[in-house]
């Protein structure tokens, strides 16, 4: 990328180029720590950002970093309903946390990776489980965690403790939407 192509980044900032990539910055972590995961926007969305490092590193004429690249262990998710969700939504609220900590483009862009990442692993966890095939459910329709949590307690009371134990045809509510949409979510 030339200096030219690089200011185009940049052409609505009237003041100092640090706190233009800083502001700009804060908008692609509010962005991926307050929208629902969905695979190809947050992609498309990366691809904007990784555009806007590179622009800033050629205008500010720095070759990389010396920050820690950023780590991520995806959880291991197990056969027992209220386990995995709590594990998912341990880890999920840890990764927004750290995105939006993150002081760099790299390391936002490397914490997204890791939450699509997460979704991912929960999406093929769960779906392993189920061939299911719900026209009316939305991809971007993400469940509420707490009426999941509720909802999960509600259904370990009457016997239903893993994912083999869940009858579609005469269960509904927030877990069985979510497994729905992430099954949706996994053929995207």
């Amino acid at each position: 990328m030339t200096k030219d192509e690089a200011k185009i980044y940049f052409q609505d900032c009237s003041f100092d180029l640090d706190d233009c990539y800083r502001e700009k910055l804060f908008s692609f972590k509010q962005f991926f720590t307050t929208r629902p995961v969905i695979s190809k926007v947050f992609k498309a969305k990366l691809e904007k950002l990784d555009k806007l490092i590179e622009a800033y590193s050629v205008l500010a004429e720095k070759v990389g970093s010396n920050e820690e690249p950023f780590s991520f262990d995806a959880p291991s998710f197990n056969d027992n309903l209220l386990d995995t969700f709590n594990l998912y939504y341990e880890a999920k609220n840890g990764l927004k946390e750290s995105i939006f900590a993150a002081r760099s483009g790299m390391q936002v862009s490397e914490g997204v990776q890791a939450l699509l990442e997460l979704e991912r692993s929960l999406a093929n966890h769960v779906t392993s489980y189920y061939e299911l095939n719900d026209p009316d459910i939305k991809l971007s329709s993400e469940q509420d965690p707490m009426s999941i949590l509720r909802d999960l307690k509600a259904m370990k009371e009457i016997g239903i403790n893993s994912f083999v134990d869940i009858d579609f045809n005469s269960l509904t509510n927030s877990v069985t939407e979510e497994i729905k949409r992430l099954h949706l979510w996994r053929q995207y």
